[in-house]
């Protein structure tokens, strides 16, 4: 096993499955660990694993390149993975015919965009900050977790989780 391997068995949350440790421990780079972390979102933002830092470890560039933001304020336009992280401040416009999953935790700000036929899910926790409008066919579907906010505008469903997590 690589270092890369260790730090992430060593991170790891208490109540990982066997399956997750048996992934982690075959983990050799980090394209793999951030497929580990879009395949299992749910376990790894409940935990908030693996930490920013390991999230980072090849680069700011590298974890835009695969759809996380971590204390960025960015333009962005018909990402199908987005997660939003830390402080991060963005403005997502969805258009055409696009599906797209957005994740946002931390205090970060997110004004997303949809028209036409864009169809996208937002999971939004702790003191996020969204407004959402959406124009034409397009579709939106925000569940919110924790403190989070919405405010939105056209076709979106706001569905209130009355918990801090999923």
């Amino acid at each position: 096993m690589d270092r890369l391997g260790l730090r992430l068995l060593g991170a790891a949350p208490k109540d990982i499955c066997k399956e997750g440790i048996r992934k982690l421990n075959e983990t050799d780079n980090t394209q793999e660990l951030i497929d580990f972390y879009k395949k299992n979102i749910d376990f790894c933002l409940d935990n908030n694993f693996p930490t920013t830092d390991i999230l980072l470890s090849d680069g700011r560039d590298f974890a835009k390149r695969n759809g996380i933001f971590i204390d960025e304020n960015r333009f962005l336009a018909n990402i199908p993975f987005l997660v939003a992280l830390g402080g991060s401040e963005l403005d997502v416009n969805f258009s055409g015919v696009q599906v797209s999953q957005v994740y946002a935790k931390n205090n970060s700000k997110i004004i997303l965009n949809a028209k036409d036929n864009a169809y996208v899910t937002v999971d939004i926790f702790n003191e996020v900050q969204m407004t959402a409008e959406v124009s034409g066919e397009a579709k939106v579907l925000v569940n919110v977790y924790g403190n989070a906010k919405v405010e939105a505008t056209g076709n979106v469903k706001i569905v209130k989780k009355n918990r801090e997590k999923y």
